[in-house]
Protein backbone atom coordinates (compact mmCIF):
# COMPACT_ATOMS: atom_id res chain seq x y z
CA UNK A 1 0.00 0.00 0.00
CA UNK A 2 1.15 3.51 -0.78
CA UNK A 3 1.71 5.96 2.12
CA UNK A 4 -0.05 9.32 1.52
CA UNK A 5 2.96 11.33 0.24
CA UNK A 6 3.36 8.69 -2.40
CA UNK A 7 -0.30 9.32 -3.63
CA UNK A 8 -0.13 12.99 -3.35
CA UNK A 9 2.99 12.83 -5.21
CA UNK A 10 1.38 10.73 -7.52
CA UNK A 11 -1.67 12.70 -8.07
CA UNK A 12 0.36 15.90 -8.71
CA UNK A 13 2.45 14.21 -11.00
CA UNK A 14 -1.02 12.78 -12.92
CA UNK A 15 -2.47 16.63 -12.50
CA UNK A 16 0.36 18.24 -14.64
CA UNK A 17 0.19 15.41 -17.30
CA UNK A 18 -3.27 15.87 -17.65
CA UNK A 19 -3.22 19.21 -18.10
CA UNK A 20 -0.56 18.91 -20.53
CA UNK A 21 -2.28 15.94 -22.70
CA UNK A 22 -5.82 18.62 -22.35
CA UNK A 23 -3.48 21.79 -24.19
CA UNK A 24 -2.16 19.12 -27.25
CA UNK A 25 -5.76 18.36 -27.17
CA UNK A 26 -7.61 21.36 -27.58
CA UNK A 27 -5.75 22.92 -30.26
CA UNK A 28 -6.19 19.77 -31.83
CA UNK A 29 -10.00 19.59 -31.04
CA UNK A 30 -10.11 23.28 -31.81
CA UNK A 31 -8.75 22.93 -35.35
CA UNK A 32 -11.40 20.16 -36.08
CA UNK A 33 -13.92 22.86 -35.15
CA UNK A 34 -12.93 25.67 -37.47
CA UNK A 35 -12.68 22.92 -40.09
CA UNK A 36 -16.33 21.75 -39.82
CA UNK A 37 -17.44 24.97 -39.58
CA UNK A 38 -15.37 25.92 -42.98
CA UNK A 39 -16.80 23.01 -44.33
CA UNK A 40 -20.26 23.61 -43.02
CA UNK A 41 -20.46 27.73 -43.89
CA UNK A 42 -21.10 27.98 -40.33
CA UNK A 43 -20.34 31.54 -39.40
CA UNK A 44 -19.94 32.68 -35.72
CA UNK A 45 -23.29 34.51 -35.54
CA UNK A 46 -24.85 31.09 -35.88
CA UNK A 47 -22.78 29.11 -33.51
CA UNK A 48 -23.84 32.42 -31.18
CA UNK A 49 -27.01 31.99 -31.71
CA UNK A 50 -27.11 28.01 -31.08
CA UNK A 51 -25.12 28.31 -27.73
CA UNK A 52 -27.37 30.96 -26.14
CA UNK A 53 -30.66 28.23 -27.73
CA UNK A 54 -29.12 25.42 -26.38
CA UNK A 55 -28.07 27.60 -23.13
CA UNK A 56 -31.37 28.20 -22.81
CA UNK A 57 -33.12 24.92 -23.33
CA UNK A 58 -30.68 22.68 -20.55
CA UNK A 59 -31.24 25.75 -17.84
CA UNK A 60 -34.99 25.89 -18.30
CA UNK A 61 -35.76 22.82 -20.23
CA UNK A 62 -37.38 24.30 -23.07
CA UNK A 63 -37.80 22.63 -26.57
CA UNK A 64 -34.37 22.92 -27.94
CA UNK A 65 -34.22 23.49 -32.04
CA UNK A 66 -31.56 24.75 -34.16
CA UNK A 67 -30.59 28.38 -35.38
CA UNK A 68 -30.33 29.79 -38.57
CA UNK A 69 -28.44 33.27 -38.16
CA UNK A 70 -29.16 34.24 -41.48
CA UNK A 71 -30.78 31.51 -44.37
CA UNK A 72 -30.56 31.72 -47.78
CA UNK A 73 -29.92 34.64 -49.42
CA UNK A 74 -29.98 36.78 -46.18
CA UNK A 75 -33.29 36.17 -45.15
CA UNK A 76 -34.74 36.63 -41.79
CA UNK A 77 -33.22 34.46 -39.14
CA UNK A 78 -35.17 31.51 -37.75
CA UNK A 79 -35.46 28.79 -35.49
CA UNK A 80 -35.95 24.61 -36.41
CA UNK A 81 -38.17 22.92 -34.31
CA UNK A 82 -38.52 19.26 -35.63
CA UNK A 83 -40.58 19.74 -39.10
CA UNK A 84 -42.36 23.68 -38.24
CA UNK A 85 -40.01 26.84 -38.67
CA UNK A 86 -40.99 29.55 -36.20
CA UNK A 87 -39.55 33.09 -36.44
CA UNK A 88 -36.38 33.00 -34.29
CA UNK A 89 -37.32 35.56 -31.98
CA UNK A 90 -40.39 33.64 -30.86
CA UNK A 91 -38.00 30.42 -30.58
CA UNK A 92 -35.48 32.42 -28.48
CA UNK A 93 -38.39 34.27 -25.87
CA UNK A 94 -39.44 30.54 -24.99
CA UNK A 95 -43.01 32.13 -24.42
CA UNK A 96 -46.27 30.90 -26.52
CA UNK A 97 -49.02 32.95 -26.99
CA UNK A 98 -51.80 30.76 -25.08
CA UNK A 99 -54.90 29.24 -27.14
CA UNK A 100 -58.16 31.12 -27.08
CA UNK A 101 -60.63 29.99 -24.89
CA UNK A 102 -63.63 27.44 -26.49
CA UNK A 103 -65.49 26.28 -23.57
CA UNK A 104 -66.38 27.81 -20.29
CA UNK A 105 -68.28 25.72 -17.68
CA UNK A 106 -71.00 26.70 -15.10
CA UNK A 107 -68.51 27.84 -12.43
CA UNK A 108 -65.97 29.74 -14.57
CA UNK A 109 -63.92 26.51 -15.72
CA UNK A 110 -62.13 27.07 -19.49
CA UNK A 111 -60.75 25.40 -21.69
CA UNK A 112 -58.92 25.70 -24.98
CA UNK A 113 -60.49 22.67 -27.32
CA UNK A 114 -56.78 21.27 -27.19
CA UNK A 115 -55.41 18.07 -25.38
CA UNK A 116 -57.52 15.71 -23.41
CA UNK A 117 -61.86 16.95 -22.59
CA UNK A 118 -61.88 18.16 -19.00
CA UNK A 119 -63.71 16.32 -16.48
CA UNK A 120 -66.06 19.40 -15.81
CA UNK A 121 -67.19 18.56 -19.81
CA UNK A 122 -67.14 15.59 -19.69
CA UNK A 123 -69.23 14.97 -16.64
CA UNK A 124 -71.67 17.48 -18.57
CA UNK A 125 -71.84 15.81 -21.79
CA UNK A 126 -72.62 12.77 -19.81
CA UNK A 127 -75.47 13.73 -17.38
CA UNK A 128 -76.87 14.68 -21.48
CA UNK A 129 -75.55 18.45 -21.93
CA UNK A 130 -74.59 19.40 -25.45
CA UNK A 131 -70.86 20.14 -25.56
CA UNK A 132 -71.80 23.28 -28.28
CA UNK A 133 -73.66 24.39 -24.92
CA UNK A 134 -70.68 25.88 -23.30
CA UNK A 135 -68.92 27.07 -26.35
CA UNK A 136 -68.13 30.55 -26.37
Amino acid sequence: MKSLVELQNEIESLTVQAQELRAKEFDRTLAEIVATLRAFGITLAQVRAAMKMAAKGSSKGKAKGKIKAKGPRGRKAKAVTGKKTVKAKAAKSGVRKPAPIKFRGPNGETWSGRGKTPKWLKAAVDAGQSAASFKI
